[in-house]
């Protein structure tokens, strides 16, 4: 366990979080957390919003969208099913619309 002294921050108090916790949380300088007690504990938790793929998705518009990337022959036994000659469906909005 980790021992720490409260400390007078400006009008407040605080603990210096040591950094290998921080790594371990996979916090850094500047990450929005939440507080809270629970059962006579002080508990602190990564407040950053989680989004599901369909919620990062449904924010997409044309204007943001990026086009497929082709990065090259397959090396490995990975399986792709990219196909470059192919017109992707980005391709065709965008000659539809020039």
């Amino acid at each position: 366990m980790h021992k720490q002294v409260i400390r007078k921050i400006g009008n407040s108090e605080g603990i210096i979080i040591p950094r290998n916790l921080l790594e371990e949380l996979g916090f850094s300088c500047g990450a929005l957390v939440g507080i809270e007690i629970i059962e006579g504990q002080l508990v602190v938790k990564s407040a950053r919003p989680k989004y599901t793929l369909e919620e990062l998705v449904a924010q997409m518009s044309p204007e943001n969208e990026q086009a497929e990337a082709f990065t090259g022959p397959d090396v490995g036994e990975e399986i792709v099913e990219y196909e470059p000659e192919k017109e992707t469906k980005h391709e065709k909005r965008r000659s539809k619309k020039g």
